[in-house]
């Protein structure tokens, strides 16, 4: 009767109230309309363990992101396509060795004939396994997080066990020095 509402910790706290007087709130299980949100919880005993696993042994693990990070012109991307030509051949150890698997490359800065492919060459990689992308089929440069359900088809397409996005912030709409833009751009992709 005071105006009060005792389901909103803002009203309640601003009235003088403590978590105390907090009314519960029970939401229906298949709510979908508007209403208050609940977080979701579980106990890590209900949780079942399971082991990781890594495309490049104790290094990279599957089903990640991994960023090369340094200052231009340290062999970032050198590094990158070496173990991309690994992945080609079965040879990079971890959950693929033994196991020759197909790489996505998106090579913004360097020329495809004239850098990328004779730097593959160069690291023996087999370059029937190696699927280079840049653009839509509408012509437009891919971009995230715009072109993320396209980069998920042709990941899916082409069976990718890693894609390469060299440099990622080239492709990445927004400002990259924003963590929250960068996880916009780049986390859509950890569901592929």
């Amino acid at each position: 009767g005071n105006g009060v509402n005792l389901n909103d910790p803002a009203d309640l706290w601003q009235a003088g109230g403590t978590l105390a007087d907090l009314e519960p709130v029970i939401l229906p299980a298949a709510s979908a309309g508007p209403g208050p949100v609940r977080i979701v919880g579980r106990k890590a005993s209900e949780v079942t363990p399971t082991k990781l696993r890594w495309l490049w042994a104790d290094r990279i693990p599957l089903g990640t992101l991994a960023v090369f990070a340094g200052r231009g012109g340290e062999g970032k991307s050198t590094f990158a396509l070496h173990l991309a030509a690994q992945l080609t051949r079965g040879l990079l150890a971890g959950e693929r060795e033994g196991k020759p698997v197909n790489v996505g490359i998106a090579s913004l800065e360097d020329d495809e004939a004239a850098v990328t492919v004779p730097r593959l060459i160069g690291a023996g990689a087999d370059l029937d396994r190696v699927h280079l992308f840049t653009t839509d089929t509408a012509g437009l440069l891919v971009t995230l997080p715009d072109s993320a359900d396209a980069l998920a088809a042709f990941i899916l397409e082409h069976e990718l066990a890693a894609v390469i996005l060299d440099p990622s912030t080239s492709m990445m709409d927004g400002n990259h020095n924003n963590r929250h833009e960068v996880r916009r751009a780049l986390d859509p992709l950890l569901t592929v």
